[in-house]
């Protein structure tokens, strides 16, 4: 049983291992998204900014 235990347990390290490969690998996609939401926060914020002016 202890060894059922311990192959079970390699394939998961592996098998997670690989996974974050995988993920790491990846191109982005969404790199220009982020700059538009910090924009579209700027923006916000100094309508804000000159309301209390």
């Amino acid at each position: 049983m202890a060894t059922v235990v311990l192959v079970i347990e390699i394939i998961l390290c592996l098998f997670s291992l690989f996974m974050i490969a995988v993920v790491l690998l990846q191109s982005c996609k969404s790199a220009g998204l982020t700059g538009d939401i910090s924009g579209a926060a700027e923006t916000f914020l100094g309508k804000s900014k000159a309301k209390t002016y």
